[in-house]
């Protein structure tokens, strides 16, 4: 899509117009419009929030990632989006902004946010995790990894999943079903599970 210096320059007014208007009720893995996503799980279900930051480069749509601290209980030394529960009263919107501050120093008057997207399970948070999309014009300076939950904080170029060397897909089974799993080598971080997922997501909701 965007990886290669031959493909066209990221138009940010059409990332943004395929994001907010897509249809809430379409795909269900794809992106949600904010005024229908509490819809979507039982009252409480919507634990957890994670922010899916998009900025602009070189005529080039990039993502920050985290690699999660080593000494974490869950997922400790996996790559993925700054997040975590959602408190009392915030919304999801605000656990993903506030979060990503606490985690990378990410200023909230940065991101614009443009969508959610729909709810994953998450089995290490027994409950539902929502992505949140945010878009910022230029790179953010000043990140910083809180080393009590980060080890690292990078970017990367939003990948074409059709580049082989990049992704691949994995077939697992448990309990005999079978499903995929897919896989990205990145700025030599391999991206798996939740954060994996999110990025298929995005990349589909862009190319359609």
């Amino acid at each position: 899509m965007w990886a290669g210096t031959a493909n066209p320059a990221v138009d940010l007014a059409l990332v943004r117009a395929r994001l907010s208007g897509a249809d809430p009720f379409g795909e269900p893995d794809g992106i949600v419009p904010p005024e229908f996503a509490d819809d979507l799980a039982a009252p409480g279900a919507l634990s957890s929030a994670v922010l899916v930051p998009l900025f602009e480069e070189d005529g080039r749509l990039r993502v920050i990632l985290t690699r999660r601290a080593a000494h974490l209980r869950t997922h400790s030394g996996q790559v993925s989006f700054p997040g975590g529960s959602r408190d009392p009263g915030e919304t999801l919107e605000r656990t993903a902004l506030r979060e990503a501050e606490e985690e990378i120093g990410l200023r909230p008057d940065l991101v614009e946010v443009v969508a959610r997207m729909t709810p994953i399970a998450s089995p290490a948070r027994a409950g539902l995790v929502v992505p949140v999309v945010g878009l910022m014009a230029e790179r953010p300076v000043g990140l910083v990894p809180n080393l009590d939950e980060v080890a690292r904080v990078f970017d990367v170029g939003l990948i074409d999943r059709a580049d082989d060397a990049v992704y691949r897909e994995e077939v697992w089974t448990r309990d005999g079903v079978e499903w995929p799993v897919a896989f990205f080598e990145v700025d030599g971080e391999t991206v798996w599970g939740l954060t994996a997922r999110v990025l298929t997501r995005l990349l589909g909701a862009l190319l359609h």
